[in-house]
């Protein structure tokens, strides 16, 4: 569901880009505007999404340590939220988690009862 959001949202982002890209002023404003609803979202991978807004960052399923190049890149490395969606291992991956959590130990982990535990 998540993922498949996320590309909804990415699709009709560009769309809308590619839509207004030779249009007039008030078409390239609202595609301006467009642009700062998905800045501060990183697509890791498939079931790896970061969300960086204001001071908090949240993790959604974050099976990318930190030696990943796209973590590296997207400087979100120290995680406040961790948002678990379910327990198969392309959505959880305790040893990743216990990785960030050692960089932030106040992060609240949040998910289903048969993933909460973080070995």
């Amino acid at each position: 569901m998540k993922t498949k959001l996320l590309k909804i949202l990415f699709i009709i982002n560009f769309a809308f880009l590619a839509s207004c890209a030779t249009g007039g002023k008030e078409q390239k404003a609202a595609a301006k505007s467009a642009s700062y609803l998905l800045r501060g979202v990183v697509h890791v991978s498939d079931d790896d999404v970061r969300i960086k807004t204001g001071s908090i960052t949240i993790f959604i399923d974050p099976v990318n340590g930190l030696e990943a190049d796209l973590v590296r890149k997207s400087g979100m490395t120290a995680p406040d939220l961790i948002l678990i969606t379910h327990s198969h291992s392309d959505h959880f991956q305790s040893l990743v988690i216990k990785d960030y959590l050692k960089l932030n130990p106040q992060a609240v982990v949040v998910g289903p009862a048969d993933n909460m535990y973080i070995s």
